[in-house]
């Protein structure tokens, strides 16, 4: 959707490191988002599902990129992260008329390498009356476009995703969805699903079943069906292969599984809000069951660590944070009360640190506190902050609220979090994302202020 001119760094998880997934809801559509706030992957594990990659650990003064300019668009909407090696995809509202007269409006969607600051390709799609902004997916090298058009006068709605190649913005096929069927996306795949079964199609060729299975899949809000670093994916069939769709021998049990690669795979149970660290070769569970929270997935799992660290809030507005670490295959070996409350939490895992967030909604952060990784021991605590990214070593947050709009990177394997560097944000009207394995910050043009000009893309870079 579109974003706000001037507002705080929107709170869009860094990309790579925490991988699990969030579940937009629009009307009647539901699209699986593949973010990345709550589970946290190492470089390489996800060797099934090219995913996004830690942000570059940058340790001394940095600056930013000379701005890319994109001038074929009046409002900047996003950047989205395509899977692609250095692509990323800029889209907002178009600057133009649409092409069609019963059009309300076009979208753009411009391929940009970050590497370079090249232009690749751009496509434009008109929006129809009706039409609410695009959700836009990427994906093993596929752009997936999902529209809803609530139908004027009625209270019916229809939709459809089109799949798109990164790398040259060919179209490669748009398919329409039945009344209340969600799609979700992950591992170069789309799996529609509703009361006519679930089909699990190839974004190369959307328009095919690959496989299909009977009855709606069950998602709950924060969740990706596919995980194990592209490998599985959970339906109302038990766990299966992505691409086959064969039984995984695990999870026929009617619980949701997840985990960033298939060594590290957690047992989730909606019924008691339990998660377990399991074993997918042998279908049992390798520690004890810790509690997690139903309205979120505060929860981090780092396999260099094997270590699972859960967060969990205190039932009154005044009971804290409850911060446990688990070994994979020995159980709880710490537990840290933090002295702040927080409905929404998030919780990362980055070198010898741990990093948690809280906020009274999603995009309204409140405290951030980093935590020993050994021993649960406070090491830093600041204010209303959001969490950029993370490197392997490098914890990227900035400030929300106040008239300081700065990035600051903190060091997450001194010990003692130390702070690394700040840098002030490009110009007004800037957000700052993690896409394709770097930070970027973006800009969209004041309708009020032709001088503000195009919009504008930022790279952080080394010095």
């Amino acid at each position: 959707m579109d974003t706000d001119v001037g507002q705080y760094p929107v709170p869009l998880a860094p990309r790579r490191r925490l991988a699990v997934g969030v579940i937009a809801v629009v009307g009647a559509l539901v699209v699986g988002l593949i973010v990345w706030f709550f589970v946290v992957s190492r470089p390489g594990a996800n060797t099934g599902n090219p995913g996004p990659r830690p942000v570059p650990d940058i340790l001394t003064q940095p600056r930013w990129s000379d701005p890319i300019d994109f001038p074929d668009l009046y409002q900047v909407g996003g950047v989205v992260d395509p899977q692609s090696g250095d692509i990323a995809i800029v889209w907002g509202s178009s600057s133009k008329p649409a092409t069609s007269p019963d059009a309300i409006r076009s979208y753009v969607f411009q391929a940009v390498n970050l590497a370079t600051g090249a232009r690749l390709w751009s496509v434009t799609r008109d929006a129809a009356p009706g039409d609410q902004p695009p959700e836009l997916v990427g994906t093993s090298g596929f752009l997936t476009i999902t529209t809803l058009n609530i139908l004027p006068g009625t209270q019916g709605s229809t939709a459809q995703f089109e799949s798109v190649d990164a790398r040259t913005g060919k179209s490669l096929g748009t398919v329409t969805l039945a009344e209340k069927e969600s799609v979700y996306v992950g591992a170069g795949m789309a799996f529609t699903s509703g009361d006519a079964g679930t089909c699990a199609r190839d974004l190369a060729d959307p328009s095919v079943c690959r496989w299909k299975t009977s009855g709606a899949m069950w998602v709950p809000p924060g969740d990706n069906p596919v995980f194990g670093g592209g490998r599985w994916v959970s339906t109302n069939a038990g766990v299966l292969d992505v691409r086959t769709g064969k039984p995984a021998g695990f999870g026929s049990d009617g619980a949701l599984y997840a985990g960033p690669d298939p060594d590290h795979i957690v047992r989730l149970s909606w019924n008691d809000r339990t998660i377990q660290p399991w074993d997918p070769a042998n279908d049992r569970g390798l520690s004890v069951a810790a509690t997690f929270h139903s309205s979120a997935r505060p929860y981090a799992i780092d396999p260099a660590s094997s270590r699972l660290v859960a967060t969990v809030p205190g039932i009154g507005p005044d009971d804290g944070v409850v911060v446990t670490s688990y070994g994979w295959n020995t159980g709880q070996q710490w537990q840290t009360t933090l002295d702040w409350a927080g409905s929404f939490l998030t919780t990362a895992v980055c070198a010898t640190t741990v990093v948690v967030q809280s906020g009274s909604s999603p995009d309204r952060p409140g405290h951030m506190t980093a935590l020993a990784l050994g021993d649960g021991r406070q090491l830093w605590d600041s204010g209303p902050g959001v969490l950029m990214g993370t490197g392997q070593r490098v914890v990227y947050t900035s400030p929300y609220g106040g008239a300081t709009k700065q990035l600051d990177a903190y060091d997450a394997a001194s010990g003692d979090f130390a702070h690394l560097w700040s840098l002030d944000w490009p110009p007004r009207g800037v957000n700052i994302i993690a896409a394709a394995g770097r930070l970027v910050a973006f800009s969209t043009p004041l309708p009020q202020d032709p001088s503000t000009g195009p919009g504008h893309l930022w790279v952080l870079a080394a010095t």
